[in-house]
């Protein structure tokens, strides 16, 4: 049993419709949420110059039912290797930072995002299919045969849109659904981490609570309870429904905790640092909330407790 927290998905940079965060940000909440581990990650639209549309890495348009992509080759590896050698220099002995690169299952070259991992030895790959444009069905057999073979859990943006969107948003949230995901990580054998609570989905639920391959991630609860349009279950905005529907339909061991930084405040809200102690709250002072703010993720990637105690 492991006592510290693992924040198993926040992001750093530069994002066109979002703000920048910052590591030094990342780094002071993490303390302040008494958080020992974060695991870090670019952010969805990555840009350069957060008034220039222009300056994203890359971004998609919806044509009817086919998605048109714009943006160079490899969009996101540059960005990936500063990210990786940023979090080298900052780790210490009381945050680990631990990376794992975004990778875009259509304009990235296998070749290249295959050099890339074994030169960065990530613990994970994240996939966001709203920033990208893409979901489960964009991931083709040489990917899964090379995802497989390095053993590297994907970590998945999951959504849902009930017809409040705009037409090519809902059609982006629809194509990552969590339930579709889950699908797809069941079928060809590899590990998923399902965000945002895998959007309360019942039928998912079912799905994850019989698998070997599959956890759900809850962060960020205050923010997620609020959005009915992409949410199953109403939790009339209230994070303790939101956590307690988890508590209530998961297996224990099928939840880990995130924080989601920076997408973690709700606007015009203070800045959120009781996460951790949300969890405590709902699962209990207890062994409960040590498995989800640890020991579940390290279970199910056991690669992150190796390089925690290397460092």
């Amino acid at each position: 049993m492991h006592n510290f927290v693992i924040d198993s998905h926040s992001h750093i940079g530069k994002d066109i419709f979002h703000g920048e965060s910052t590591i030094d940000g990342y780094i002071e909440f993490a303390k302040k949420s008494h958080i020992d581990v974060g695991i870090i990650m670019g952010v969805p639209s990555p840009c350069t110059d957060l008034s220039n549309l222009n300056t994203r890495f890359m971004y998609w348009k919806l044509n009817e039912t086919n998605m048109e992509f714009y943006g160079k080759k490899n969009p996101f590896i540059e960005i990936n290797y500063k990210i990786n050698d940023l979090l080298k220099e900052k780790t210490s002995e009381d945050l680990k930072l631990l990376f794992v690169p975004t990778f875009h299952p259509i304009l990235d070259e296998i070749e290249k995002f295959e050099k890339m991992i074994t030169e960065t030895d990530p613990v994970a790959i994240k996939v966001h299919g709203i920033g990208s444009g893409v979901g489960p069905d964009d991931i083709n057999h040489d990917y899964i045969e090379l995802i497989r073979a390095y053993d590297l859990p994907i970590i998945v943006h999951t959504d849902c849109d009930f017809g409040q969107g705009s037409i090519s948003m809902q059609y982006v949230r629809n194509i990552n659904r969590a339930f579709l995901w889950a699908n797809f990580f069941e079928k060809n054998r590899i590990k998923g981490i399902l965000n945002h609570g895998a959007s309360l989905d019942l039928e998912t639920f079912k799905i994850v609570n019989n698998s070997d391959y599959l956890k759900i991630a809850l962060g960020p609860d205050k923010v997620a309870c609020i959005d009915n349009n992409r949410l199953f279950y109403d939790c009339n905005g209230d994070y303790k429904n939101y956590l307690m529907f988890l508590k209530k339909y998961l297996d224990m061991s099928k939840i880990v905790y995130d924080a989601d930084y920076n997408w973690n405040k709700v606007e015009g809200q203070l800045d959120d640092y009781d996460s951790v102690e949300r969890v405590k709250e709902i699962f209990g002072d207890n062994e409960d909330s040590e498995n989800i703010l640890a020991n579940n993720l390290l279970d199910f990637n056991p690669k992150i407790l190796k390089k925690i105690r290397r460092k």
